[in-house]
């Protein structure tokens, strides 16, 4: 295949795939709007708060899956070239944020990215996945815990000898999903951000 054409081929699949608004489509299934339940954000989290656990984990699931096939469409046309899986990640990330169909919202890319550490670093998501744990456990914050676990990435890549790529690629992440979660930041500093159910 023709350069221009593979390229074409990744951010489309990549982009598209990371837009499937799942969150959106199981809240519909259940006559609930999501910008009007919690912090109204169209991800695993807040679904969770509207339709239960197993809705939410369903969708996690499934937004996890995006990234992890997108790595895999990039890897295949590309040999598995770092930079270019790393592209192909990153366009999920923002197809999963800025989703066509839902009016260019949709979540802020935690899970989706976990799809992605999934295909780069088993290791890293294990470590990663006992530290949000732990930190939800104990604070019952997803969202602090989703942002200290991002930041540690780019330390465990370069620590696990991972391509410079998926360095970079953390970074960025990193500060793309720390964008996206602004609000929650601020929520967090004045002690109003939402808590995780039990």
């Amino acid at each position: 295949m023709d350069l221009s054409l593979k390229l074409l081929a990744l951010v489309l699949i990549s982009f598209c795939l990371g837009s499937l608004p799942f969150a959106q489509l199981i809240a519909r299934m259940h006559g609930v709007d999501l910008k009007h339940i919690g912090s109204g954000n169209y991800g695993a989290t807040n679904l969770m708060r509207a339709c239960g656990k197993v809705w939410g984990a369903t969708c996690l699931f499934l937004d996890a899956l995006k990234g992890y096939l997108a790595c895999l469409a990039g890897a295949f046309l590309f040999q598995h070239n770092a930079w270019a899986v790393s592209a192909a990640a990153l366009l999920a990330i923002l197809g999963h944020a800025y989703s066509p169909w839902t009016h260019f919202k949709g979540g802020k890319g935690a899970a989706t990215g976990l799809g992605i550490l999934c295909f780069l670093s088993p290791l890293a998501l294990g470590i990663s996945v006992l530290i949000a744990t732990a930190l939800i456990a104990s604070t019952r914050y997803v969202s602090l815990a989703t942002l200290c676990v991002i930041w540690l990435l780019p330390f465990w890549f370069t620590l696990f000898e991972l391509p410079k790529a998926y360095t970079g690629l953390a970074v960025l992440a990193a500060g793309f999903i720390s964008y996206k979660h602004a609000d929650n930041i601020r929520r967090l500093y004045v002690g109003t951000e939402h808590k995780i159910s039990w």
